[in-house]
This record gives C-alpha cells, structure tokens and sequence, in this order.
C-alpha cells in the first residue's frame, strides 16, 4: 500500500458555492417534473429503438428509472448525459460536461448521478449532479485510474482508490456530509460498504484462486475485525447484507447471504468459471436483500473453452431460476431498478424483459 503524500484537491460545493452549475456553463434542462408521472407496474418490452450517429455516441451508463437508459453522446467537444424512454421514445437532457466523461452511475436510492470525468491524463474528476443538472459535490484526485464504491443507503459516501503508475494504490473516504475527505488504512483496492459505518475488505492469499480472508472496518472505532470467513473468492454487499461465494471444488460455487446478524440467510451452488489466473463472476444485480439477478453459465470450467453463453439466473431465497437464455447475454447486466429490464451485450444494446423472457435490440449504431 503507497503511503506517501500526493497533492490531491477536494470541492464541495453546495451551489452557492465556487462549482459551477449547469446554467452557468451549458444551458441544458434537466427532467425535472417528469420524474413524478406514474407508472405501470408492468410495462409490456416496447418496439422503441434508439439510432445513434457513431460519430457522437460514447456509451451506455445506467437507468435513471423503470423505462429510462442513461447514455452519453459528444457533440462539439462537450459531453451530454442524457436519458432515453424506451416506452416512449422520449430523450432528455440531464447534464453537459466539458471534460471526458468516463462513466456515469445512477445511485440506487436516490436521484443523483455520479459522473466519472478525466479532465487531463493524470487527474480523475468525480462530480454528484442532482436531477437539475447541478454539480452538489465535487472531487478531484491526481490519479488517472480510480475505482468508486458509492454507498447505496448514503449518497454522501464514497469509497475512492486511487491507482498510481508503480502498481501501488490508496483507498480515500469522502463524506460529503461533513465535507470530510481522507486517507484510511483499507488494504484491499475494491472494498464494499455494508451499511453506512462498515466496510468489508479481503485479505488475498498468495494465489487469487485460493481466496482470502474477509475484514470488517468500522468508521466509528477504527478497528478491523476478521469475519471469520476464509478462502472467499469472491464477495459483495447490498445494504448490510453479504454475499459470499466459495468454491466447493473445481467447478463448483457455493454462495452464502449472510445478514448483519451473521448468520446466513440463504445459500445455493453455481458452475464455476476461471480464466486460469482467477476466478470470473460476474457483479450480481440485487432486487432485495434475498432476491438477485446473476449472469451464470450452465457448467462450470475454463472460460475460454466453454461452449455455451451466459444466461441470466434469478435467485430468491436460494432457488434458482433461468430468466433469460437468448444467446446474447454478456458477463454484464444492467438492470432497471425494479428488475423488469437488463440491459447486455458488447455495448449494451441488447434490451431483455426478465419477466417475459424476451429480447430485443434497443440501440442501433450504424456502422
């Protein structure tokens, strides 16, 4: 772990503030009031497409709601993220941007963007922009590489690792609601928040194929703590709650919900697949905190040598279910918040209705 003292600037900016907002540089609007309308409960996979000019499109980012896509486009040298319905057909603008724009995240509970930006080669931006187009916080950090945790139950936390050209790394922590940004003693680049006062991290063995040791860290005391849970391959969290996964033998996973009680509250067994150097698992999309959506392979092995795609696993209090087995599926999904839809493919434009078990593509980029 680098330890050593690296200029990094930190703005926080509640409007009134030194950032300026979207009016000031780019006069974009916001969706505003159309976030409010009512939707169906269920709305039926819709012949909406979306063509784009491949001159202009970046990418994919996330949903903003049920029916609307996030994406990027460059027109001009500026940046716009802006929504797309795929009922209705509907774009809107969210927010303009000047610098590269790197990725974007919708969080999960509250309507805010999280919008990744390299301003130059050796600097990493992030910015937290309300529904208005507004910049709320801003963070900027002399690394060219960074990996974010945002905190699903607390947009004002943020995990951030910053990674430097000697291969070493620093996981800082911003809370936005104290206007705090440090340095913390995680070992670990890709920590996962469990609630919003702890921390999980692993401890690797020497090989990534044997697994390591879970820590918890808490903000409160400042103590790790060993959550008596070894050769875990993988891991990951929603809320307060832990998924696990071991491997039982060469192909076989066996994964483990463990609530903030510690005992488990649901397991089940997939194939396992490696790359030879490490295990590959794909992120889970969670519904609920016994209800996930897992792209998953029917046999386990090497990746190279499988045969069959992935398809797309629902997983409900330990039962399993194929939801989605169209050939086209990725080790990527992105879902909508209700779980309706995913999103996959090389560019995400592959739209699958889990419920009806049905696909078709949404984004056209001519060639």
């Amino acid at each position: 772990m680098k330890r050593m003292v690296i200029t990094f600037s930190i703005i926080v900016a509640l409007l009134a503030g030194c950032t300026k907002n979207l009016e000031e540089e780019k006069p974009l609007q916001g969706i505003g009031d159309s976030l409010d309308h009512d939707l169906p409960e269920e709305v039926d996979v819709v012949a909406q497409t979306m063509a784009v000019d491949p001159a202009q499109f970046h990418f994919v980012g996330d949903w903003w709601s049920d029916t609307e896509i996030v994406f990027v486009e460059k027109v001009d040298g500026i940046y716009y993220i802006k929504t797309y319905d795929i009922q209705t057909g509907d774009i809107q603008a969210l927010y303009a941007e000047s610098s590269l724009v790197v990725d974007v995240f919708v969080h999960p509970s509250e309507k805010l963007l999280l919008v990744h930006t390299a301003p130059d080669t050796t600097a990493a931006t992030v910015k937290i922009v309300s529904v208005e187009g507004r910049v709320l916080d801003e963070i900027a950090v002399s690394s060219s590489e960074i990996a974010i945790e945002w905190n699903d139950m607390d947009s004002a936390l943020i995990l951030l690792t910053a990674f430097y050209e000697d291969w070493t790394f620093d996981v800082f922590l911003y809370d936005g609601k104290k206007e705090q940004f440090g340095l913390t003693k995680i070992q670990d680049p890709f920590p996962k928040w469990r609630g919003t006062q702890k921390i999980v991290n692993e401890h690797f063995a020497e090989h990534l194929l044997e697994g390591g040791e879970l820590y918890e860290y808490d903000l409160v005391t400042g103590e790790e703590k060993p959550l008596g849970l070894t050769e875990v391959v993988y891991f990951d969290t929603y809320q307060d709650h832990l998924l696990t996964v071991q491997i039982l033998d060469e192909h076989i996973a066996h994964y483990n919900i463990i609530g903030e009680s510690g005992t488990a509250s649901s397991s089940w067994m997939m194939p396992a697949v490696s790359n030879y150097s490490e295990w590959v698992f794909p992120e889970p999309f969670w519904l609920s905190e016994t209800k996930l959506l897992i792209p998953a392979t029917e046999k386990g092995g090497q990746l190279d040598r499988l045969q069959q795609s992935f398809r797309i696993v629902r997983i409900e209090d330990g039962e399993q279910e194929v939801v989605g087995n169209e050939g086209h599926v990725t080790s990527r999904l992105v879902c909508s918040p209700n779980g309706q839809y995913c999103l996959t493919g090389n560019t995400l434009e592959k739209l699958i209705d889990v419920e009806k078990e049905q696909e078709m593509t949404w984004l056209i980029i001519p060639e």
